[in-house]
């Protein structure tokens, strides 16, 4: 029996890697258990962990890391008691694998334990760049710290090569998420805006999912963040935010959005703090346009053929089809000129999509956990 460990930090690495593990779970010689830990299971997040639960996978332990703000110290603390529970886990299973997606800061721990625990590391979407984030070192780290590498792009795939891991290890399977959008069935508009009591107009709303850039002060993530509630205020349409993330300057953006809830407005603003991956891409199926920086806008939002407005330099580095719009500097007029003008958005081609992305990687995991899966790794050199 195999034995592989997923540790999820959030509702959206979860919500990408969902079918993955469900479908390696189903396989009879193999078993899939699941550590919840972050935002999951955080009570002013929603307690996320319980779609985790729902999709029938095994949860064998919850870690609070106790993320009462944004902290880089409260950040630190969390990371250590995330660090100091992963001991026990790691003492009590005998993991074949561990699969990380992404470059969330926890993930880091994670990769630091199974190294040494000697347990070989599957990543997802190493070699991406987002030069304006924590996260670009913190991917590339992981990278060096695994040995099967599943790319979404063969640019990125080249460029995880070019870090010295070796091509027979480096697959480019495409996206999961831009699969699991085209194969997702989403609830009927009317029913999805009574499951999370909102107030929208079916012909004409905008989706807000805005990260504060962790290289800037909270004073610039302020002003950022007041251009965009300016820009909501003045394009006068119903909208949906959803929460951020967990990360440094998080306080400061929740702040100064939430000053649209006491302002008298002719339009609706719904604030949803999290929201499953189905029930997001349905949102944004319907939408004008998705205005912020998270890389769903990149990745997943235009294979739902809805423009994307992407602000800052958050995805900086990061490919872009032609459907997103990159206002790497911006005022709330430009992010209104933008959106107004986003109906002459035209061609949505997503250079994220590959078609059977789960079954690719099935196939690479397969192969390398029957014949390579070694903790042994030479640092592979360009001719």
């Amino acid at each position: 029996m195999r034995n592989i460990l997923y540790v999820t930090g959030s509702r959206a690495d979860f919500g990408i890697i969902q079918k993955l593990l469900v479908r390696l779970n189903s396989d009879e010689s193999t078993q899939v258990k699941v550590v919840a830990t972050g935002m999951q299971v955080e009570p002013r997040f929603g307690n996320t962990v319980q779609y985790v639960e729902r999709s029938g996978l095994d949860v064998i332990k919850k870690i609070p890391m106790h993320l009462t703000d944004s902290t880089a110290k409260t950040s630190l603390k969390g990371l250590a008691i995330l660090q100091d529970s992963l001991v026990d886990i790691f003492e009590e299973n005998d993991f074949d694998a561990v699969i990380i997606l992404g470059d969330r800061y926890e993930m880091l721990a994670v990769a630091n334990a199974a190294t040494l625990y000697r347990i070989p590391i599957i990543h997802l979407h190493g070699g991406e760049q987002t030069l304006g984030n924590f996260d670009e070192a913190i991917r590339h780290s992981i990278t060096k710290l695994s040995h099967l590498h599943l790319t979404s792009t063969e640019e990125y795939r080249q460029r995880v090569i070019q870090m010295g891991e070796a091509p027979s290890k480096v697959v480019n399977v495409g996206s999961l998420g831009v699969e699991n959008v085209l194969n997702e069935t989403f609830l009927p508009f009317n029913e999805l805006i009574s499951k999370h009591d909102l107030r929208l107009d079916f012909d004409s709303y905008l989706v807000v999912l805005f990260h504060p850039e962790t290289f800037l002060s909270e004073y610039e993530v302020k002003k950022q963040a007041t251009e965009l509630r300016q820009a909501i205020e003045m394009l006068d349409t119903d909208v949906v935010i959803i929460g951020s993330n967990v990360d440094a300057g998080a306080d400061v953006l929740s702040e100064e959005l939430s000053k649209l809830k006491t302002k008298t407005l002719d339009f609706h603003v719904n604030f949803v703090e999290s929201v499953s991956s189905e029930d997001f891409h349905a949102l944004v199926s319907g939408a004008k346009a998705v205005i912020g920086n998270s890389s769903s806008g990149l990745i997943e939002v235009p294979s739902l053929k809805t423009p994307t407005i992407n602000l800052g330099n958050r995805q900086l580095g990061r490919i872009a089809g032609p459907s997103v719009v990159q206002l790497p500097e911006f005022t709330a007029q430009d992010i209104a000129y933008a959106v107004i003008h986003s109906n002459e958005i035209t061609d949505f081609s997503n250079p994220y999509y590959k078609g059977n992305a789960v079954d690719h990687s099935l196939e690479a995991i397969d192969s390398f956990l029957n014949n390579e899966s070694t903790v042994t790794k030479v640092f592979y050199d360009l001719k």
